[in-house]
């Protein structure tokens, strides 16, 4: 009798981190493709700190500390939890980040495709960002929690927030039961936080999480593909890969705002994984404080999803710190749209580019917005 072996399963993905070997190197190998298909390719190599959701942890740290000494000083109490509030706030703002000094400086690398010569007739850039790095996902980041407008650094900032706030009514002369009760509950919310900024920081970097980044990639590049085929009327599409997230988009804008470019003529649309089922877009995003994305760009999102029934797409209120984000505090317009691995038993997206809800989705989506830039003119 003849026993038929199974074939192998393909080999897993490498979890490419950000700063590692294995994303400088799908950086390098996608820009070889670009360049293959004729477009230009540029790598350029950025110095990044990393340590974001440790830097988080260390902040609620400090955040305990503030509640002990807050019961007997609330004057310190009060200083060391506005301080530590101001201090998350700049962190997660991205621009003055002096806690990630605490972290040495390792390389990453940004892949920088701009549009071919001719290619979209109008003046607007139209910059499709996506990450080549596979950042961790706790507990907080996956399924319902995942959902939840209420993030860990969100969640610890309004408890830095109440903290002051208790402390300075010990400083009025408060300094009953019921404000050692206030102050025990808002003790435990930066404990809660603390811990799942911990969980973050420790969390493996799962094959799922590979798949959607990857899946996230892919949509990118077909959009990309698809707009150099049949080019916008008011959009000339640059792409950027960026490696760790936004410290490499974050140069670039600069660069655009030094040489001229205005707001009014950029649109980002960000391509990214989610933990979450189903495609969705940002209405709002940001760890700490959110921001909303661009009218135009949310108007043109909705109209993509009645365009494309069958990818279900639907509006949510992010608590990430993408690429959009970056943007979007740099007074960008922008908008992240965000797709999924398929979960164990449900089908894998379709091979065939034209099938592919995900794609057919984000390309409705510029498609829309080209067109109303084109009546706004």
């Amino acid at each position: 009798m003849t026993q038929t072996l199974a074939p192998a399963p393909p080999p897993a993905a490498p979890p490419r981190p950000a700063c590692s070997d294995a994303e400088r190197q799908l950086a390098r190998d996608l820009a070889r493709e670009l360049r293959a298909t004729g477009r230009r390719a540029d790598v350029r190599t950025a110095w990044v700190h990393r340590g974001g959701p440790l830097i988080g942890a260390l902040h609620a740290v400090v955040g305990v500390v503030a509640s002990l000494v807050g019961i007997d000083h609330p004057v310190w109490g009060a200083a060391l939890a506005g301080g530590t509030l101001l201090s998350l706030l700049l962190d997660a703002g991205g621009r003055v980040r002096p806690l990630r000094r605490l972290w040495p400086a390792r390389a990453t690398q940004a892949v920088v495709s701009p549009p071919p010569r001719g290619a979209g007739a109008g003046a607007i850039d139209l910059l499709l960002v996506a990450r080549t790095d596979v950042p961790r996902l706790g507990i907080a980041d996956r399924g319902r929690l995942g959902r939840l407008w209420l993030g860990p650094e969100r969640l610890l900032a309004l408890a830095l927030l109440l903290l002051a706030a208790v402390c300075g009514t010990r400083i009025a002369g408060a300094d009953d039961i019921a404000v050692d009760a206030v102050q025990l509950a808002i003790t435990v919310a930066i404990l809660l936080a603390g811990a799942a900024l911990m969980d973050r920081a420790a969390a493996p970097r799962r094959a799922a999480d590979v798949r959607a980044a990857d899946r996230a990639l892919d949509v990118t590049l077909d959009v990309l593909a698809e707009l150099d085929r049949a080019p916008a009327r008011r959009l000339a599409p640059t792409l950027i890969l960026c490696g760790a997230g936004a410290e490499t988009l974050r140069p670039f804008l600069h660069e655009q705002r030094r040489a001229g470019v205005q707001a009014r003529d950029v649109a980002v649309v960000e391509v990214g994984a989610c933990a979450t089922s189903g495609i969705v877009w940002a209405s709002s995003d940001g760890r700490v404080l959110p921001l909303r994305a661009h009218p135009m760009l949310l108007a043109a999102a909705a109209a993509a999803a009645g365009d494309v029934p069958e990818a279900n797409a639907h509006a949510v209120r992010g608590c990430g710190h993408g690429l959009a984000r970056a943007a979007r505090g740099l007074r960008r317009p922008a908008i992240a749209v965000r797709v999924p691995d398929p979960a164990p038993g449900e089908d894998e997206p379709s091979t065939e580019r034209d099938d592919d809800p995900a794609r057919a989705f984000v390309l409705a989506l510029v498609r829309r917005l080209d067109a109303a830039l084109a009546e706004r003119d």
